[in-house]
């Protein structure tokens, strides 16, 4: 147990000392454009609720860029960690809790939101699916050595099916595919990743 809260407090350090100004920047853009947007107008309308989204999102997949050095940070220093003997849940609940604490900005500011200029469940919504989306990048990274320009590649094509899936389905179905595909791809792809980098 000493290992499992030490882990994402060692990744989030990396964050705060290594990547801090990209972190602070992307805070910046996604949380200031979510708020103007939102005090400067009514989000009521669907297409009103859409168009706040795809901002958001534009700034959530962007944290991509964090997560692909998170994991290179990974390969280089903590590889030790895949040697522990530590169960798939408790290493999936390390990454759960390190994207939770990279995203409290954005969680802060829709709570101050609601209910006045966002409705509530508008902006649990938001949430869920800023933080399956996080933590379906971070899955996404353990199915093979992407490189930079291929792992963009891949956010983009992301942002091309949400857009399908909010327009259709909502937003409902999409946070809870992507929860589903972080936990399908981390626990299938994990060690076969490790054996995949040396072989």
């Amino acid at each position: 147990m000493a290992f499992f809260p030490a882990y994402y407090l060692i990744v989030a350090r990396f964050v705060m000392t290594k990547q801090k100004l990209l972190w602070l920047g992307l805070k910046l853009f996604t949380c200031g454009i979510v708020y103007l947007i939102s005090r400067n107008n009514e989000i009521s309308a669907p297409d009103d609720i859409v168009l706040l989204y795809i901002f958001l999102s534009f700034g959530i997949l962007a944290n991509g860029i964090i997560v692909y050095r998170i994991r290179q940070f990974e390969q280089a220093s903590l590889f030790f960690y895949r040697g522990l003997p530590v169960s798939y849940f408790k290493r999936f609940l390390n990454y759960s809790t390190l994207y939770f604490l990279l995203l409290v900005p954005e969680f802060i500011t829709l709570i101050m939101l609601a209910p006045k200029h966002l409705d509530l469940i508008i902006a649990i919504r938001f949430s869920l699916c800023s933080y399956s989306l996080l933590l379906l990048m971070n899955s996404i990274t353990f199915i093979q050595n992407f490189k930079i320009k291929d792992f963009l590649k891949i956010l983009l094509l992301i942002f091309c099916v949400q857009l399908v899936f909010i327009n259709t389905i909502g937003l409902t179905f999409w946070y809870l595919l992507c929860f589903i595909l972080a936990i399908l791809l981390f626990v299938t792809n994990y060690y076969k990743f490790e054996s995949t980098e040396h072989s």
